[in-house]
């Protein structure tokens, strides 16, 4: 498993050490990758950088920018979890909180080992995160594989000559969205396999790409969505995005 990233904002640098020994203590699947002293700070550099990070420990009470307000407005655009740190016990406010998707909070002075406790609860979160989410990206590559052998097959059966009516229409539609469309065949005198190996196009992928490249230099306003390779034949589709 890849290291459990950690930030650390707490307006306190004593505090801010306090917390970063805690973190390296729970062995070496952790690392902390950056602390800053408020709020304001962290989201700027954060967002400049683009700092990946799984876990954020947070104080609450900072100037600029409080905690709960940097965990929403990096929730934005990110996942993660969270732990917010807070000098008092204000149920009113820890309970929102935890309502808008803060994992848990601690109380000041901070109990080494009820942090350790914590951390180590998330890590299983964060490793059963990376695997929902590896499971969710496979998924999504093969229904994208299966959509675009849903749309070679549909290309591969179309002929040059025919004249497209409402049914054909319906699986345009289905397969490429509601476009303009420009259907090109094209053959040459050997297939890419029988060309020579110092041929500029002895692949399918450079015969893709100049055919490509050529479509771009006749109308720039299309591009190439598909290209099918069959033997000496060439399929293009392209499609106008603006249309």
């Amino acid at each position: 498993m890849d290291k459990v990233r950690v930030i650390i904002v707490d307006d306190e640098p004593r505090i801010r050490r306090k917390m970063i020994r805690i973190v390296e203590s729970c062995g070496e699947d952790f690392v902390v990758v950056g602390d800053f002293s408020d709020g304001k700070e962290a989201f700027e550099k954060i967002e400049n950088k683009d700092l990946c990070f799984d876990i954020l420990l947070t104080d609450v009470q900072m100037p600029g920018m409080d905690g709960l307000e940097l965990i929403n407005s990096l929730k934005a655009n990110r996942f993660f979890e969270s732990i917010i740190i807070s000098g008092y016990d204000e149920f009113t406010y820890l309970q929102t909180a935890l309502k808008e998707g803060v994992s848990n909070y601690l109380l000041k002075p901070i109990n080494k080992e009820d942090m350790k406790v914590e951390l180590l609860q998330l890590k299983a979160k964060v490793k059963k995160n990376r695997a929902n989410a590896l499971e969710r990206e496979c998924l999504e590559n093969r229904a994208r594989e299966l959509h675009y052998t849903k749309q070679i097959h549909f290309l591969s059966e179309i002929s040059i000559y025919e004249q497209v009516g409402q049914g054909s229409q319906y699986y345009w539609n289905r397969y490429f969205g509601e476009n303009t469309y420009q259907l090109l065949n094209v053959c040459i005198d050997q297939s890419p396999n029988q060309l020579s190996i110092h041929h500029t196009m002895n692949t399918s992928i450079e015969v893709e790409k100049s055919m490509k490249n050529c479509l771009d230099s006749l109308n720039k306003d299309f591009s190439v969505k598909k290209v099918v390779v069959e033997r000496r034949s060439f399929l293009l589709l392209a499609i106008n995005p603006y249309a």
